[in-house]
């Protein structure tokens, strides 16, 4: 177990290099920025942003802005008004100022939806203290609410370990000097936002035995 803490707290530390070159993937059908469709509307994702460990950022794009300007393709460490974060190394792109909708609210209230065309759009400003948590799915998609990170103890489950790209997705926040790491290999089947697949079960552990 304190070998693959210390791998995993390695990784946290180091980060991804921030200007490394991205590598840029098309959705909705498209191979290329020429075929790709126009967003259908301000609450339309244009981009995913992953910042990967070990390789470049992957930047996913979905569809071009509706007056052609750029959609945004930085990432980020504060969420802006044109960015909303969905895990802790992947964010959605917006070509308008998406900030400024109202605030979710309701742990009932659909704030996201991934339609099953590959699109993905929003109903309220989920803000970053906020995690998505899946609600239902239907013949047109998945949905989701926005909920708030609740305060969660040394020990606690904090959210589930991406195993692909150890992506992680907090359903709580960790108290001080303590941190969301994975305490062994057994893996689960995991259904997150924009992520169905293996993962592992990470867990509130204080920094000071991640080495021991």
């Amino acid at each position: 177990m304190a070998s693959s803490l210390l791998l995993l707290l390695a990784v946290l530390l180091a980060g991804a290099t921030q200007d490394a070159r991205s590598y840029v993937v098309y959705g909705n059908g498209a191979t290329s920025e020429r075929n790709l469709p126009l967003c259908s509307g301000p609450r339309e994702a244009c981009n995913i942003i992953r910042q990967r460990f070990w390789l470049s950022p992957l930047i996913h794009r979905l569809c071009k802005c509706p007056d052609l300007t750029d959609c945004p393709s930085d990432w980020i460490q504060e969420q802006d008004k044109r960015t909303v974060a969905f895990n802790a190394r992947a964010q959605l792109k917006f070509c308008s100022q998406v900030g400024e909708l109202e605030h979710c609210k309701g742990r009932r209230t659909i704030a996201a939806e991934i339609r099953n065309n590959g699109t993905v759009g929003i109903h309220c400003y989920c803000s970053q203290d906020h995690y998505f948590q899946k609600l239902h799915n239907n013949a047109t998609g998945q949905y989701f609410a926005c909920l708030p990170l609740a305060s969660c103890k040394t020990g606690d489950f904090c959210g589930h370990i991406t195993s692909s790209s150890y992506e992680t997705y907090h359903i709580c926040a960790c108290p001080p000097r303590n941190i969301c790491v994975l305490q062994n290999r057994k893996l689960e089947y995991a259904n997150e936002f924009l992520y169905q697949g293996q993962a592992y079960k990470g867990f509130c552990t204080p920094t000071e035995n991640i080495s021991k």
